[in-house]
């Protein structure tokens, strides 16, 4: 069955993601809320844009299988699996984003008194801004491949589960929009004309 088919695809532990996704709410919501720049919201966009992609999913396996819409589970298999993927290939993003930006920051704080040190410190703060680039644009990527879907779920999903697809789809529009600001951010930030063009 589909169910059976995305349990043994993504079981627990078949990702890869890191001590952010792995960890509870609380504890990511705290970190968010403690006194230290990362995880901020770069981590945050990640989070909430995979629970869009999750909320799309359950509405899709909601209406999958259910007597009244039997007539739409061609429709909602097509919906499902690429919702499904999305939300998994958006939670290692939460880490990658928090890991990115400490590697900038990192890189400021490496030494810049002679040329050599100039030169290694100015390759590493590129490298650092480059990924923390790469994250919320993957996001946005990712993200874009879910909104014909949620379309669908839109038009033609179990009734009784609209306002779950509304809540996931705001969460990914607010993951989308925070990952586009901190693209707009660290662009402003990289001094290699070449790579921002």
């Amino acid at each position: 069955s589909l169910l059976h088919c995305l349990h043994c695809r993504y079981r627990v532990g078949s990702n890869k993601t890191g001590p952010l996704a792995s960890g509870s709410v609380r504890s990511f919501v705290e970190s968010l809320g403690s006194r230290t720049p990362a995880p901020g919201g770069g981590s945050a966009s990640a989070c909430v844009a995979s629970m869009g992609a999750a909320l799309g999913s359950m509405v899709g396996l909601l209406t999958y299988g259910n007597k009244k819409y039997e007539n739409l589970d061609g429709k909602m298999r097509a919906a499902i699996r690429p919702l499904h993927a999305a939300m998994h290939s958006l939670l290692p993003l939460i880490d990658r984003d928090t890991l990115a930006f400490e590697a900038y920051m990192s890189a400021l704080k490496l030494p810049h008194s002679t040329a050599e040190e100039k030169k290694r410190r100015s390759e590493a703060v590129l490298a650092g801004l480059q990924e923390a680039i790469a994250v919320p644009l993957e996001l946005m990527r990712v993200a874009s491949e879910c909104w014909p879907h949620l379309l669908v779920l839109g038009l033609h999903g179990n009734i009784t589960a609209i306002s779950d697809l509304q809540v996931g789809v705001l969460c990914l529009c607010a993951g989308v929009r925070g990952a586009a600001s901190n693209v707009f951010i660290n662009l402003k930030l990289a001094t290699d004309t070449a790579y921002v063009e």
